[in-house]
């Protein structure tokens, strides 16, 4: 068994201020990817920071998508600038595009993700986009070096993308657990989702289920509680473990169906949200364990079925988001319950009701 994590992973309020201090061990010289809304924000905040460590950088302001061109293009530069470390602040893309020009550039990775919408921080996986649509997941091998969260800055974000974060991190163990299921009947080999997995994932799960709403609604009034603290964890650390050394089932497959409807703009888990819920219809789920899991998330102001979304034709979108969810990951054969694409736009289709 082998168990994947970044090497440091660190939560606090006021982190920024402190940030070269925390990355100094990694390296004196660090090429820096910062989104621009951040470098706006707080730029000269991390720039004292570095210069009161004595860390030298050259900084790059990010804007738009995380390309295969633009990530080499970084390492380039990184290289050529002869920085020993990349520093990645920002959402989802810029950290992508840090861990991404780490690996071509060959050299460590410090993310610091300005939300938590997602338990994408602390993966070895970069999303690539191209022509302004998803292309590929570029494989790392290893995790970043280093995870630095503020989670004053976290709070200060909209709180669609913490309600976000704790969607995906419930389908890490509701994806785990099938999953396991699956390795007792045989369909997938034994040690696939080990005991440590279940055990971090599970315990992501309990705390979004116990204190997700709480902090919601302080995220909403821009407090940082001792609520808000455990779900920030919960989204990025606890969850980020669970999905880097477990798999990948329905909810899952039906978010990277959603990709294709074009028109929509959603984050991650809002997508992964609707999977859930189909998940628990194509895996028998009972009623009461249906509905409770519904209301959790409407609390959460994410959405449960597509005419949430606003979508006119419910059943061509049901088939549009079906056909690519069914062959989706190499996993899916192995699950307990048909994934054909019928399946799949039913289940879809009978959370209208």
């Amino acid at each position: 068994m082998r168990i994947k994590a970044p090497r440091v992973y660190r939560q606090e309020k006021g982190l920024l201020e402190q940030i070269g201090e925390y990355v100094y061990p990694v390296s004196e010289k660090f090429f820096v990817i910062c989104e621009k809304k951040i470098s706006d924000q707080i730029g000269s905040e991390i720039k004292r920071s570095l210069e009161a460590a004595e860390i030298e950088w050259k900084n790059v302001v990010f804007e738009g998508r995380c390309t295969e061109a633009l990530a080499m293009q970084y390492a380039n530069d990184c290289m050529e600038a002869e920085c020993e470390a990349i520093l990645g602040i920002g959402e989802n893309d810029a950290l992508d595009l840090a861990k991404a020009a780490a690996h071509y550039a060959d050299v460590p990775v410090v993310i610091v993700p300005t939300v938590a919408s997602s338990n994408a921080p602390c993966s070895s996986i970069a999303g690539l986009f191209k022509n302004g649509h998803f292309d590929k997941r570029l494989r790392l091998g290893n995790c970043p070096d280093m995870v630095l969260v503020d989670s004053e800055m976290i709070t200060a974000a909209s709180p669609r993308y913490l309600a976000a974060g704790m969607a995906d991190a419930i389908a890490t163990y509701l994806e785990n657990k099938i999953l396991f299921q699956s390795e007792l009947e045989g369909r997938i080999k034994k040690g696939t989702i080990s005991a440590t997995v279940m055990a971090v994932s599970k315990e992501s799960y309990n705390s979004i289920l116990a204190y997700g709403q709480k902090a919601l609604e302080d995220v909403k009034n821009h407090i940082c509680s001792e609520e808000v603290e455990k779900v920030i964890e919960a989204n990025i650390y606890l969850s980020g473990i669970g999905f880097e050394n477990g798999g990948l089932a329905a909810a899952h497959s039906i978010a990277k169906g959603m990709t294709h409807l074009k028109e929509l703009d959603l984050l991650h888990g809002e997508c992964v949200s609707i999977g859930i819920l189909a998940q628990m219809i194509m895996s028998g789920s009972n009623l009461e364990e249906f509905q409770t899991m519904k209301n959790f998330l409407c609390s959460l102001n994410l959405p449960v079925c597509l005419s949430d979304l606003g979508i006119g034709n419910l059943r061509e979108s049901a088939e549009k988001i079906a056909k690519p969810a069914s062959s989706a990951y190499a996993s899916n054969p192995a699950l307990p319950f048909s994934m054909r694409y019928e399946m799949i736009a039913g289940a879809l289709l009978a959370l209208e009701n």
